[in-house]
């Protein structure tokens, strides 16, 4: 692998080391052998191949660690395959000690969550996610997002689901006071969403006064503040 890894990188193509390595995967390799082949893929874009698949589940069933099992639950998700995703980032999380890679594990358990339909437990591990790395707006954001996706479904007259994109709205404003680099990506979505604010004529019809408290029920459970669209 020594000799591989000085003549390709870092020049080589997917294409190059997908031709090369799927001959060695069918050989008995160390777990040193199958992390240079997957640092290799890694730096050469070659994440989605079935080569890398192939290459990091060799490793995880050779030697368990945060890192494969965190690769093994991104390939699940590629694959859509939500429950394993989840059993993967859970085992990555619990190897690893890093806070800030621990962070990312939850962000993307958070994710997987997501994208089941469990909008309770992802928001439960994207908050684990922004602990572990208070610096990081990205939880706040996927919680944004998971808000947007209840709107619907946790409202039927237009002040609450107006009241549930008031609360998306929280978040987005969170990430990008805490990160400056989010900033483009919130303000988009504050530009999108807050369309959706109840109308004053909504509020006044209900007695509700613009700028007060209100409670969300659903799965959602929180308070925001009620704001307007005109």
């Amino acid at each position: 692998m020594n000799k591989i890894e000085n003549m390709f990188s870092p020049y080589a193509s997917c294409e190059d080391l997908v031709n090369i390595f799927n001959v060695r995967l069918e050989k008995d390799l160390t777990s040193n052998d199958l992390k240079k082949m997957i640092s290799l893929l890694s730096k050469s874009e070659c994440l989605e191949s079935s080569t890398f698949f192939t290459a990091t589940s060799k490793l995880h069933a050779l030697e368990p660690s945060a890192f494969s099992s965190y690769q093994m639950g991104n390939m699940s998700l590629d694959k859509k395959d939500y429950n394993s995703a989840i059993n993967f980032f859970k085992q990555a999380l619990d190897l690893e000690l890093d806070n800030k890679l621990k962070s990312t594990y939850y962000l993307k358990l958070a994710y997987a969550f997501q994208m089941k339909g469990s909008f309770s437990e992802a928001r439960s591990s994207a908050n684990l996610s922004a602990d572990m790395n208070p610096e990081s707006g990205d939880p706040y954001m996927l919680i944004g997002d998971l808000y947007i996706s209840s709107a619907n479904n946790c409202g039927d007259s237009p002040i609450q689901k107006g009241a549930v994109y008031c609360l998306a709205i929280d978040m987005f404003l969170k990430a990008k006071r805490i990160d400056n680099l989010l900033a483009q990506k919130s303000n988009k979505r504050i530009s999108t969403y807050s369309k959706y604010f109840p109308s004053k004529e909504e509020c006044f019809f209900l007695d509700l006064e613009p700028g007060s408290s209100y409670k969300i029920d659903c799965w959602i459970g929180r308070s925001t503040i009620l704001r307007t669209r005109d």
